[in-house]
């Protein structure tokens, strides 16, 4: 028995308006001196996501309606934060890592992942293959606890075509712990761009601040098992033909961009 993925790694910085947006914080007829637009995240998690509607009209306007109806949400798997060590560094957590190989069965990585979330997670832990015993992500100070064994890599890795692309993640993952995961995607981890808005008179009014995933973030969309073959034969052969998906908002600033991946994974 097999179970049907979706890898979407992000070439360009992505925004996902939130399916509910916020209120406004002015009163009617009184426009704000700026604006804040966060990106769309879980309703229990401060995680990001990729939600069913923005999936849908991007397999819609692709050709690809039936299969669109078979879509879960984007999950994120893996994002790209500012390290002093490296250009970047690629990070995880225990709890994204386990609701992924929840698709799989029985694997050495899920093994080893389970005798890790039994352990007592002190803040600033991490696990990581990078030779160094200390690390600073996002200005945070962590401290290596243990190396990631090369079966979970090897389960991230099919998630990425390009071999290059491939080698250069991998050499660069970090697994943290879930409170600190979550600190530093709310402490600045989620990069924000500042834009200006204008009137019809060329005046700017005021300013929008929004979020915006680096490149190099990396979801998963889980695909119903009732899709039949066919529409996944249809789905491969339009990857085949343009691997390449535009999500969210501000195409025509080259935002939301991403290169999919179709998995067959055995349960």
């Amino acid at each position: 028995m097999s179970r049907s993925i979706l890898a979407l790694l992000s070439e360009t910085s992505v925004h996902i308006q939130p399916a509910v947006p916020l209120p406004p914080d002015s009163l009617p007829g009184e426009p704000l001196p700026c604006s804040y637009a966060p990106i769309a995240r879980e309703k229990l998690q401060p995680w990001p996501l990729l939600t069913t509607l923005e999936l849908q009209q991007t397999f819609a306007d692709r050709g690809l309606t039936q299969i669109s109806g078979k879509l879960e949400i984007g999950r994120l798997l893996l994002v790209p934060v500012r390290s002093l060590d490296n250009i970047a560094s690629w990070v995880t957590c225990p709890a994204l890592l386990s609701r992924f190989l929840e698709l799989f069965g029985d694997s050495d990585a899920k093994t080893w992942l389970e005798t890790l979330e039994t352990r007592s997670w002190e803040h600033g832990q991490v696990f990581s293959n990078l030779d160094n015993k200390r690390m600073f992500l996002e200005g945070f100070n962590f401290v290596t606890c243990g190396e990631i064994p090369r079966s979970m890599l090897d389960i991230l890795g099919d998630l990425i075509e390009d071999e290059t692309t491939r080698t250069r993640l991998l050499s660069k993952i970090n697994i943290i712990g879930d409170e600190d995961f979550a600190l530093l995607l709310g402490s600045g981890g989620i990069p924000i761009h500042i834009r200006g808005q204008f009137n019809t008179n060329k005046t700017r009014q005021n300013l929008r601040f929004e979020e915006a995933l680096p490149p190099d973030t990396l979801f998963y969309v889980s695909i119903a098992k009732s899709a039949t073959a066919t529409m996944k034969k249809k789905l491969q052969a339009a990857l085949d033909q343009d691997p390449y998906l535009q999500i969210g908002s501000h195409e025509t600033t080259g935002r939301g961009w991403f290169h999919a991946v179709l998995r067959e994974i055995d349960v």
